[in-house]
This record gives structure tokens, sequence and C-alpha cells, in this order.
């Protein structure tokens, strides 16, 4: 508990005075211990880094051995460096006083320096604007791995350890670089940035590139899925207790909390299947991804198209009426004619009305199953309107509460009905006889679901996976109270029923 409340003073350098000095000095020994595993440097070695670096080499001409020294004592003090006595037999008088003490870099300091290169890459990414769609395939294939080991191989225990770390790393730098993406997009600056002409040449690639991401993610969702309905919490659990044991025993010292570790890993697999999978009611997160990927596309192509407007407003259209009127003289059939003058100048003896509201709820209906509605035609003088009332608009709960029950009623008997046609997890459209328009309906939009899939898979309301499967070739009639409808033969198949 005290190491989160504590002040870190190994992250002092980081924010004080002379922090301009001090960051590059821990800059230099992190990239000495990342290239050459060597977390040992003299102080003549750290001064000549400093001042022939190419990065901060201009920042350290008037800097001085005596400088360097006192920063290095601040750095000791905070735990950034460790100091040792040399013990070696200087050659001459100049190189005992100078290498007399040698310096050592501490683990603290080398997880901040690399804490911060990371961020500085993730800016660099986020920047660069770069989608790793590829990402998904390799959640897929680390999730079959998973989902074939098996647990009596003792030698492969390093092997699911690294398949576990595998399917994490990857699944987090799905979700934060995507997420960390998003967020770049929809700031202050860039939303500066997309309202500038400058980004109409590169708004084609950005919009192929987000479509492209959508179309992938949504690809490897449903595979994703079916992959995470097909594994055992069973096994995940005695996979999760095999790799904490692996990892405790490759600790050397007792430090290791393994009931700490436990919850640590069941939490990340919770996290990663709530990222693809529905929850206790809980939507999946993909699914805000997707949806506010689509938004963003939208976003920008209508802001794209308004810069597009804007720019083209006051450009002669002089070229391309001549164009369009050479096509016109040239075409010889008067229906042609009709398409093109249609087009330019649009229809010109259509009548358009507006009522003041629908007279039907249901989606479904079309626009002559509704009940008709009569509109006085005024004549209109121009300069003479009609004044506006203001009218107050009175909250009705006891209506707002008989509707809501009278929309659930009718949703529990569609369901129901829909539950009765249901026989040993099957749904076959020739046998089911004469249904109701609402069960008709619903029947008709999960076929459209499941159609527009790979699979031909998809899911009820409720959740009940199933899939589509054609029996024969010939044409069925699906009849209802208010008509036949021919169609293929298709069945509906439940999975939960067919797995038991």
């Amino acid at each position: 508990m005290s190491f989160l409340i504590n002040p870190i003073k190994e992250a002092t350098y980081l924010s004080t005075t002379k922090s301009d000095r001090y960051r590059p000095i821990c800059y230099v020994f992190y990239q000495k211990y990342r290239q050459e595993y060597n977390a040992y440097m003299f102080l003549d070695e750290i001064y000549q880094e400093l001042v022939t670096s190419e990065i901060f080499g201009t920042y350290f001409t008037d800097y001085n051995e005596k400088e360097l020294e006192e920063d290095l004592k601040s750095l000791v003090k905070w735990n950034n460096l460790i100091i040792h006595q040399d013990e070696s037999h200087a050659q001459r008088i100049e190189d005992f006083y100078k290498r007399k003490n040698y310096y050592e870099v501490t683990q603290y300091t080398i997880s901040l320096e690399r804490s911060l290169e990371e961020m500085r890459h993730n800016l660099q990414a986020i920047r660069g604007g770069s989608f790793e769609r590829i990402l998904a395939d390799h959640i897929l294939e680390d999730l079959t791995k998973l989902q074939k080991w098996n647990s009596s191989d003792k030698e492969s225990l390093g092997d699911i350890r690294n398949i576990w770390r595998d399917l994490m790393s990857r699944f987090e730098a799905l979700r934060n670089g995507t997420a960390d993406f998003l967020s770049h997009v929809n700031s202050e600056p860039y939303e500066r940035l997309i309202h500038t002409e400058s980004f109409l040449p590169y708004k084609e690639k950005f919009v192929r590139l987000l479509s492209d991401f959508v179309v992938g993610i949504m690809e490897k969702k449903d595979l994703i899925e079916e992959s995470l309905s097909l594994i055992d919490e069973k096994n995940i659990e005695n996979i999760i207790s095999i790799i904490v044991s692996y990892e405790a025993e490759q600790q050397i010292n007792d430090m290791f909390e393994e009931e700490v570790v436990l919850e640590r890993r069941r939490a990340e697999w919770l996290g990663f299947k709530g990222w693809f999978v529905e929850i206790n009611g809980r939507k999946a997160s993909s699914r805000f991804l997707i949806e506010q990927t689509r938004g963003t596309i939208q976003k920008i192509v209508r802001i794209a198209d308004q810069i597009s407007d804007k720019f083209n407003y006051f450009k002669s259209r002089k070229n391309d009426y001549l164009e369009l009127a050479r096509i016109f003289a040239n075409t010889s059939d008067i229906r042609d004619c009709h398409i093109i003058a249609g087009a330019m100048f649009g229809v010109s003896n259509t009548k358009h009305f507006l009522v003041p509201h629908k007279s039907e709820d249901d989606i479904t209906k079309h626009v002559w199953e509704c009940d008709p509605f009569e509109l006085p035609l005024n004549k209109k003088t121009p300069g003479n309107r009609n004044k506006r009332t203001k009218l107050p608009i009175y909250e009705n709960p006891l209506a707002q509460m008989v509707l809501i029950q009278e929309h659930l009623e009718k949703t529990r008997m569609i369901q129901e009905k829909f539950n009765s046609i249901i026989k040993d997890g099957k749904i076959i459209l020739e046998e089911i006889g004469v249904v109701y328009p609402e069960v008709r309906d619903l029947l008709l939009e999960l076929l459209g679901q499941a159609m527009i899939t790979r699979k031909f898979e998809s899911r009820t309301e409720d959740g009940r996976r199933f899939y589509l499967r054609l029996r024969s070739n010939k044409r069925i009639r699906l009849r209802s109270t208010d008509g036949t409808l021919t169609m293929n033969d298709y069945e509906f198949v439940f999975m939960e029923e067919m797995y038991g």
C-alpha cells in the first residue's frame, strides 16, 4: 500500500529544474543498456556520449565534467544510478582521477526510459494513422492454439505461457491502438485539420483505411466469437492455473503472490472475452468501436463534401454544361433524353405532400397499408402567411406506460409464437403451417441477417445462435394470415440444441 501512496523519487529527474541535463544522461545509460547490454559507464564515457550525440550534442557545448559529476550525484541520490569504486589499476595519474568511480543504471530508470520510448512510439504510430488489421488474424490463430493445447504434455508448459502472452499482448495492441487512433482523430487539432482543403487529397485513402479496418474486424469477429463459444471455461481456468504455477516456479524470490496473479489472469481473460462477445447483458466493446469508426467515416466524408462544395462554388461550369449539351444532342432516343433532362433539372410536375404525423409506428408496413390523411389545400398569396401559434407539449405518463406495456406484450406474444414453431432445434419453413404476419416478418429478418454472413449464421434477440441450411432446390410457400410468400426451401438450425 505504501508504494501507491509515497512519492516516487526515481521519477524526479523527469520534471525538475535541470531535467534538460538529467534526461539525456539517463537516456544515454538506457541506450547503452539496450544496445550493448551494458549497465556500467565511467564519467568520461558519459561525457563523450553527451557532447558527441547527434540528438542533443549541441545542448552540451559549454558543459564540463565537473558539472556532469554534480548531476550524477543527484541521480545517485534519487536511485537512478548506483556509484561503484573502480578497483582496476590506472596507468596514468589522469586516468586515476577520471576513472576512480563508475556508474550503474538502476532497473527503475530502465523501466522509466522504456516506458517513455513506448510512449513516443505510440504517439508516432497514432500520427501515422495505421491500423494493425492483421492483429485480428493473429488473435484468431492464438485462440486456435489455446483450444488445441493438451494439458497432459508437461514439456509444453512454456509454450502455453507464450501463447497466452502473445494473445494478450496482441489484444492489448489492437484495443489500445484503435482507441488511441480514434481519440486522436476526434481531437480538436485534428478536427481543425480535416476542415482545411489540404486534407482533401488524403480523404479517400483515410476513408479506405478505416473501411478496410471495419470490414476486417467484422469478418474476424464472428470467427473469434465462434472460437470463444467452443472453449470451455473450465479449460481456461485450468490453463490459467498451469500458467501461474509455471511462472511461480520461474521466480527466484518469495515476492510472487500466486493468488494475486491468478486474479489478474482471470481479469485478463474476462476483458478479452468481453471485448468480442456479450457477457452478463453487457454489450461487446468491439461493437462500440465499429460504431465509432463508422461515425468517423461518415463525419469525414460529410466534411470533405462540404469543403469540396465550398471550393468549387465559384468554379465555372461552362465546359460541363457544353459537354452535357453535346451528349444530349447526340442522343437519338427520346427516353434517354428524358433521363438526362430529369437527372439535370429534376422532374417538373412532381407534387410533394407533407402530413403532420405517421399513422402507423410499424416500420414493416407499406404506405398503402396506412390510413389515409386528408390535407386541405390553401391558396398561397405572396407576402400572406398564416400565423403560427405556440402550443405547449403535455406529457401523459399513463399513456406512455400503456404504450410500453402494449409493446412488451406484443413482443412477448411474438416470441412465444416463434418458440412454438421450433421443433427439435429446427424451424423448417415448409412445415410450420400458417403463421402470423409478425412471426413471418421476424423469420425474414433473421433470414436476411444470416444471408449476409459468410457462414450463413446469426443469432436471435435472446442470444440463440443458428445457421441457415438449404434443404432442396425447390420453391416452397410460406403461408400467413395476410398472404402467401414463395421462397427457397430453407431451415433454421439452432446450435445450442445441436450441441446439447
